[in-house]
């Protein structure tokens, strides 16, 4: 059950990683466009569909961070549980 548990932890943490990379081109892209004109962009921003995916892909990386600390967090247990002495020193797994 913990090897499945850390299969999913894994592939959690990989989408977190791509979702960091489209935050980042995303970042880059608005900078860029930030700078030619500003005052436009401000304007437009809240209306953009750019914008709306923007915020999208901002919301969905702050979920999978969200997820990544608790998956953290989960296997700091389970670290723990495997240095217990014997299996029944741990309940369900964790301490």
């Amino acid at each position: 059950m913990a090897r499945r548990e850390l299969g999913k932890l894994k592939m959690a943490t990989r989408k977190i990683g791509a979702l960091q990379e489209a935050k980042e081109k995303l970042e880059e892209k608005g900078g860029r466009t930030h700078l030619a004109s500003p005052t436009r962009k401000k304007f437009t921003a809240s209306k953009s569909p750019k914008h709306k995916r923007y915020r999208n892909y901002r919301n969905s990386l702050q979920d999978m961070q969200s997820k990544l600390n608790e998956t953290n967090a989960l296997l700091v247990k389970e670290r723990e549980c495997s240095a217990c002495q014997g299996a029944r020193e741990c309940k369900e797994g964790y301490h």
